[in-house]
């Protein structure tokens, strides 16, 4: 007899799939609910869910990475103006935040010249 359905375990409330055969590498038996709708585990894993999250105490190499997930790049240096590969440099007097505003988008060589 199958099994009652669960709820996903992301927090959406819906409720989840039965599996249909058995899928022993991830420890599921056909007739029993996934954990989980296909894609909402990666909710759990965004931003302060994520067991990893350090928050305000990020380092620099993950506060660009945050601003590089929230930005879109233009390929385009705000300082000269031409295109090619950018990197965003934090124009606050390199104190270091997750704010996107707080940083400029320029080329390889002004970066260089404005962090040097």
């Amino acid at each position: 007899m199958a099994k009652e359905g669960k709820l996903c375990e992301c927090g959406c409330g819906l409720p989840t799939p039965i599996a249909k055969r058995t899928f022993g590498r991830l420890n599921i038996r056909k007739g029993e609910p996934f954990r989980f709708i296909h894609g909402h585990n990666a909710k759990l894993r965004v931003g302060d869910r994520n067991p990893n999250w350090t928050g305000d105490n990020a380092s620099v190499l993950a506060l660009h990475g945050r601003v590089a997930n929230k930005r879109v790049r233009t390929h385009i240096c705000e300082h000269c103006g031409r295109r090619g590969p950018t990197d965003f440099a934090n124009a606050k007097d390199h104190v270091y935040t997750d704010d996107p505003n707080d940083y400029i988008e320029l080329c390889r060589s002004c970066h260089r010249r404005f962090d040097g």
